[in-house]
């Protein structure tokens, strides 16, 4: 198995891998196409070369993928609404953030956010404002500054920060910060995004456990290749929260 990575912040780097990819002649191809633009020409390359592919992480429903596993990212958006909405009795903001990938190319990130919105849409009665920032490249100078303003604003109750990547990232500025009286939830059990929910300045965890996703896609494509079985079109996984309190516990369990 020959892996092709890329950087999630940079298309080029996604279409420079997917070339690779295809120049490599695959029996069959696993890939997280988070770039929708860029993703469709290596899909048509796959189909001309008739190269199967199986999608994880990122669904793109229009094409004829083996099969997409995944979470239902919508909903994904709508679960992380309801935890920063659980126990709030004062009206305020909340802030989606997307960090190191761009949003206006990127379908999975779009879809957290239009559950998010719709829920609080649907559950607040007009209490709770939702605000955007995007952030492809939080290393730039006026970043750390911008997340100062904006957990300092006295309305703000709640930071839902849509990739792993970045939810460490922001955990660590808030951290060094100072926490106050606002939520903040998270994806993945990346090490350094544990961390900082044992500390307390991560208050939910979403778990998309994307090694088992990966694991769950080579095994139909190997299902396909090897034994021609079919494999279902679309596999979803749970939406699992994790707290302070049932972390050790989950990681002690060996389901992720």
């Amino acid at each position: 198995m020959e892996q092709f990575p890329f950087n999630l912040g940079d298309k080029a780097s996604f279409s420079a891998a997917a070339n690779l990819a295809v120049e490599a002649r695959p029996d069959g191809v696993l890939v997280a196409p988070i770039f929708y633009d860029e993703a469709l020409p290596f899909f048509d390359q796959c189909k001309a070369q008739d190269i199967p592919y199986v999608m994880f992480n990122t669904h793109i429903p229009e094409v004829p993928a083996i099969s997409f596993i995944g979470q239902n990212l919508y909903q994904s958006g709508r679960v992380g609404a309801e935890l920063m909405m659980m126990g709030q009795h004062q009206p305020g903001k909340f802030a989606v953030l997307h960090l190191d990938e761009d949003i206006h190319n990127a379908v999975h990130l779009r879809e957290k956010e239009r559950g998010f919105r719709e829920y609080c849409q649907e559950k607040s009665n007009g209490s709770f404002t939702v605000t955007t920032q995007d952030h492809t490249h939080p290393g730039h100078p006026g970043f750390e500054g911008e997340i100062a303003q904006l957990v300092r604003d006295p309305e703000l109750r709640g930071v839902f920060i849509s990739t792993s990547k970045g939810s460490f990232i922001v955990a660590g500025l808030i951290e060094k910060l100072g926490k106050k009286d606002f939520r903040v939830v998270g994806y993945d059990l990346l090490d350094e995004s544990l961390q900082y929910l044992r500390h307390g300045t991560i208050d939910f965890l979403i778990n998309q456990n994307p090694k088992r996703q990966a694991f769950v896609g080579i095994g139909h494509l190997v299902n396909h290749l090897l034994f021609k079985k079919s494999s279902p079109p679309v596999t979803l996984f749970p939406l699992e929260v994790i707290t302070p309190q049932n972390v050790d516990s989950y990681l002690s369990s060996g389901f992720h």
